[in-house]
């Protein structure tokens, strides 16, 4: 629980630091991300997700991906699902360098919304 929605820099940093690992922090993170080149490369959609991504956009209704993966996880886990990820307006990642903490901090989803090309009525309601 203490590493969900952390970025990749931190999650391996709290594994190497609380665990007392005999590694490097650069040696840990070289593993991580041979490891998840391996276990990331089928990973697929939570029910219902796709349906929902498809629908929003064919409503019109501008989404983006917020994530703290880094690049290299984002091109893994969305290889297999390119059609679908072609229909969201941006990813914002977690190693984008605007980005100065992540989950759970709100600076990712700030981050994210400032970058749609329209801003949203709060009151619009539809």
């Amino acid at each position: 629980m203490k590493l969900l929605g952390s970025t990749e820099k931190r999650s391996c940093e709290v594994c190497v630091n609380d665990l007392n690992l005999n590694v490097t922090l650069e040696e840990f993170i070289k593993h991580f991300r041979e490891l998840s080149q391996i276990r990331l490369a089928n990973v697929g959609f939570m029910p219902g997700a796709e349906r929902l991504i498809k629908h929003l956009h064919a409503n019109g209704i501008p989404i983006c991906v917020a994530t703290s993966s880094g690049d290299e996880s984002v091109a893994v886990k969305t290889k297999n699902h390119q059609e679908v990820f072609k229909l969201f307006h941006h990813i914002t990642k977690g190693t984008d360098p605007e980005l100065k903490e992540g989950k759970p901090a709100p600076d990712i989803f700030l981050l994210a919304a400032s970058r749609f090309e329209t801003k949203a009525d709060p009151n619009d309601v539809r």
